[in-house]
């Protein structure tokens, strides 16, 4: 009889326990995501969820559900779901592959890859998929789109133009800027070992070769004189006589005055850059390399100025640099003499 009492009374515990259990939410006819948020905000957990691909519902659309809605269940119980559609994939992880590679990954899982995007990247080659979104292993339906970017290499910087630079010189820098350095040699009226021609110029990819000409005629060690060209070395008869005959590459002693003050030139080597009219007329572009000499103080429209440098010819009246000393030792030295300094 006790028997028969324990058990009668279970039976009742039992229906009372669920009788007294929350309502099972209905979510049928919700996408699967927010049937998941339903069911959690209740207080149930989302089950097995099975897919019909041949549902004419929407696809991700739940289209049945076990509880069924208003069934009372024990609390955290989970609810199966079937929902419209055939069943997503995970993401393969295509990250590092090419985009072809990547394009057959990502077919053999039923998705595709759309038109990729691309981003500068030193460590990853050009064409290689850089990130992928959504990520490896997340679930998608089948077509779905996965968006790749790509890399297309090292991004490209600018190219030092080292042309009127001494080989030695024009090597460091490209080198210095990550570079790899060809050399070719030619006659010129230019300083031998000084670059004559570059290529490229302007911008690209670092580890590219840039192609330098180096003069292998015309004065050679040091800058010829103005007097070995038929002037004399100093003065307006120099610089006029190195103008009219087209000579370049002819060391000039002289003094002018200061009638304009240009903007540095900061296209490779530094250069503290103004304009010297002579006595003659004549006007000349001092172009004075701040890399390697002091900038001249405090220099002023009106200012005298002597200099000794290295004469290059131009239809405006020429250029002089070189207004220093050489470091690699191929020119003689040059200065500029202002408010009584020496730069040099």
């Amino acid at each position: 009889m006790k028997r028969l009492c324990l058990t009668v009374v279970s039976v009742v515990l039992v229906s009372l326990v669920v009788g007294c259990g929350p309502t099972t939410p209905g979510v049928v006819g919700m996408p699967l995501a927010s049937a998941t948020t339903e069911l959690e905000s209740a207080g149930f957990r989302v089950g097995t969820v099975t897919y019909d691909d041949g549902a004419s519902d929407a696809t991700g659309t739940v289209i049945a559900q076990l509880p069924e809605a208003g069934e009372r269940v024990p609390g955290a119980s989970s609810v199966a779901l079937t929902v419209a559609g055939p069943a997503p994939v995970a993401a393969p992880n295509v990250v590092g592959m090419d985009v072809v590679h990547a394009r057959d990954a990502l077919a053999q899982v039923g998705l595709s890859a759309g038109q990729p995007t691309e981003r500068p990247a030193e460590s990853v080659g050009a064409g290689r998929v850089l990130s992928q979104v959504p990520p490896a292993g997340s679930m998608a339906s089948p077509g779905s789109t996965i968006a790749l970017v790509i890399s297309s290499g090292p991004d490209s910087v600018r190219i030092p133009n080292v042309k009127g630079r001494t080989e030695a010189r024009a090597k460091e820098r490209l080198k210095a800027a990550g570079f790899k350095v060809k050399v070719v040699r030619a006659a010129s009226s230019k300083l031998r070992g000084t670059v004559v021609r570059q290529k490229p110029s302007g911008r690209a990819t670092p580890g590219k070769t840039v192609t330098i000409t180096v003069s292998s005629a015309g004065a050679s060690g040091q800058a010829a004189e103005a007097g070995a060209e038929g002037g004399t070395g100093g003065g307006d008869d120099a610089a006029a006589s190195a103008f009219e005959q087209h000579k370049s590459g002819v060391q000039i002693t002289g003094e002018g005055t200061v009638v304009r003050i240009l903007a540095d030139d900061n296209d490779g080597d530094r250069h503290q850059r103004f304009i010297l009219r002579l006595s003659s007329g004549q006007t000349l572009l001092v172009a004075h390399n701040i890399d390697i000499a002091p900038r001249v103080r405090s220099l002023g429209t009106g200012d005298a100025v002597a200099f000794r440098g290295v004469y290059e010819w131009n239809a405006e009246g020429g250029t002089v640099h070189w207004t220093h000393h050489d470091p690699d030792g191929r020119h003689s030295p040059g200065w500029l003499k202002h408010g009584g300094s020496t730069y040099q």
